[in-house]
């Protein structure tokens, strides 16, 4: 971890100043008009009022915003909490694997992506959330998040953002808005013009499946009460699963074309003309391009004459909560992550870093239903699948069926790869 930030959050507070080494920033504590920060209701039972030491990650740029949200709270709740608050920047791509590492001295309250909760709650990582907290959430938040955040019908983290999936971006300079409805015209722009495409289909099982998917294919997995994957059902080697085969054969003829997704920043450069990416880059897209940059869901691949629309997963980012030994502590980190996914911070993240929300009054804001790349993701949502828990090696196996393909690989080819897939599944139960 590059640096942390860490602060005693005081019984009354106006303004704090943090330093820590070379880091710097200061903020007052706002007011919350419209929606108190304090609990929308109390929770029965349980009296922990008291000083408490708590941890949080989350991503680098809304550490200074939680630090401020969570000081509000405590502020508001006029004397009972006193916290000292550390927060360690962390994506929530790497929350998962650091916890693992030791569940212990894991943070109190941490924010990870979707596909990694089934390898939290196997750890026993996650607290479940019920009461009170789960009868709010429910009343206030995107189904679809809840769903996400749940397994065999017990909910195990706060729904945190709703823009965990991906869409077109493309440069209106280079491409209509007829083309970027099509792959293959897409690509014949990109070889006119001598510019590529950042779209890790060719190498990255996250994308490789949006052919998959788009061709009707599925894989969902089953998760028995010892919480090991224990069955699945897939049809990526079925008819289906050829159709997308074939589709990425297609590509492959084109391949020199296609970069990583992590290369995003050769379209704000203008050395390529689309990218297929999230919400985590349009900031910068935005400030780079303007009124140039073009965003949309995403184009469809034709095989054998028909089309097929490039599908994506739906996907969350959640907010989940450490298992504690101490039952007052647990319930001041369910209130601290009830509110930092409330209406008001959900708009304060989205303001500031352009963060979907999962908030069904946030969801509404006129600001977020006409923000360009959060429309685009809700037109490419249609065509999306929700992302399940899955074996964390999945992806590298849908990775290697593309990887595997060559522009000359025959039909029956191509099958034999689906195939040896398909007989890879059973390795990843347990």
């Amino acid at each position: 971890m590059a640096k942390s930030i860490r602060k005693l959050l005081p019984l009354f507070s106006v303004s704090i100043l943090t330093a820590c080494a070379n880091y710097t920033f200061e903020y007052v504590i706002p007011p919350y008009p419209g929606e108190a920060p304090v609990d929308a209701k109390e929770d029965d039972g349980i009296d922990d009022a008291g000083s408490y030491s708590i941890k949080i990650w989350c991503d680098n740029r809304i550490e200074s915003l939680t630090s401020t949200q969570v000081s509000s709270w405590v502020t508001a709740q006029n004397g009972k909490y006193k916290i000292d608050l550390k927060i360690d920047p962390m994506g929530e791509d790497s929350a998962a694997s650091t916890m693992l590492e030791g569940v212990d001295v894991g943070a109190d309250i941490f924010v990870f992506a979707q596909d990694q909760l089934a390898q939290l709650k196997t750890a026993q990582a996650l607290a479940p959330i019920s009461g009170n907290f789960l009868d709010v959430m429910k009343e206030s938040t995107d189904p679809d998040g809840i769903a996400a955040a749940t397994i065999a019908d017990k909910v195990y983290a706060f729904p945190f953002t709703g823009d965990n999936g991906y869409f077109l971006y493309y440069d209106k300079r280079e491409l209509s808005e007829d083309e970027v409805k099509d792959m293959s015209k897409i690509i014949a722009k990109a070889r006119q013009k001598d510019k590529k495409i950042a779209y890790s289909v060719l190498n990255n099982g996250y994308y490789t499946a949006s052919y998959f998917m788009g061709a009707g294919c599925v894989s969902e997995w089953t998760i028995n009460n010892k919480n090991k994957f224990s069955d699945y059902y897939d049809t990526y080697s079925s008819e289906k699963g050829l159709i997308a085969a074939k589709g990425l054969r297609d590509l492959h003829k084109d391949e020199d074309l296609f970069i990583a997704e992590s290369k995003f920043s050769q379209l704000t450069s203008g050395k390529a003309i689309a990218a297929v990416s999230g919400i985590w880059n349009y900031s910068r897209a935005n400030e780079k391009l303007g009124d140039n940059l073009g965003c949309c869901e995403l184009p469809y691949y034709t095989v054998d004459g028909e089309q097929y629309h490039i599908s994506s997963f739906k996907g969350y980012k959640l907010m989940g909560i450490k298992r504690q030994a101490d039952a007052k502590k647990m319930s001041v980190c369910m209130r601290i992550a009830r509110y930092l996914t409330s209406e008001s911070c959900q708009k304060e993240r989205f303001e500031s870093v352009s963060w979907g929300p999962t908030n069904l009054k946030a969801m509404e804001l006129p600001s977020v239903l006409n923000h360009k790349g959060l429309k685009a993701l809700r037109e490419q949502n249609a065509y999306a699948q929700i992302q399940k828990p899955c074996p964390g090696n999945w992806f590298s196996q849908v990775t290697g069926i593309a990887s595997s393909i060559t522009k000359n690989s025959t039909d029956a080819e191509l099958q034999e790869k689906l195939n040896n897939y398909a007989s890879s599944l059973d390795e990843l139960k347990g």
